[in-house]
């Protein structure tokens, strides 16, 4: 069924967005030591490059 397909590639994307926030959220606490500032542009930079990567993942 097409719908199954659909549900299928939703939960999909739902649990690599997952898991890509929960790796840049757990890189920029490693790098930083937590220093807020610091640790919110490292954040923002990881997410920008994971969303990247997986823009142009098939």
């Amino acid at each position: 069924m097409k719908g199954d397909g659909m549900n299928i590639d939703y939960f999909r994307g739902v649990g690599i967005g997952l898991l890509i926030s929960w790796v840049t959220g757990a890189l920029a606490y490693w790098k930083t030591g937590q220093l807020p500032l610091s640790l919110l542009v490292l954040e923002c930079a990881l997410s920008v490059i994971f969303l990247a990567i997986s823009f142009f993942m098939q």
